[in-house]
């Protein structure tokens, strides 16, 4: 069995002061950037789970063909999810890939 000395519990005394307990546990910069980085990887875990569970419940309903989803990353622009499930997904019929210019005063 381990000490108390080979963990990573700090060894205190019987009576420790509130400076002390404050030098203890208080975090250190760079473990306040550890626990903000957890934070907000935890969080995107937790909304892309929603949000797959949102989908899968969506295309079992079978309740519509398409779903409108707004962009992320554009404001304006939509993206279209297409439901596999649905009745009327083998007679759906989609054209393309089109061919997209870019202004070429965007390419610098």
């Amino acid at each position: 069995m381990p000490s108390a000395s080979d963990t990573a519990y700090p060894l205190l005394k019987a009576d420790p002061t509130d400076k002390e307990l404050a030098e203890i546990y208080t975090p250190n910069e760079s473990e306040m950037v550890i626990v903000a980085n957890l934070l907000a990887f935890h969080t995107l875990v937790n909304m892309t789970q929603a949000l797959a569970l949102l989908g899968e419940s969506w295309a079992a309903k079978q309740e519509s063909l398409v779903l409108e989803a707004p962009s992320a990353i554009v404001e304006s622009e939509s993206n279209y999810l297409i439901n596999p499930l649905h009745p009327s997904f083998p007679a759906l019929h989609i054209e393309g890939p089109f061919p997209y210019e870019f202004d070429p005063r965007l390419m610098g």
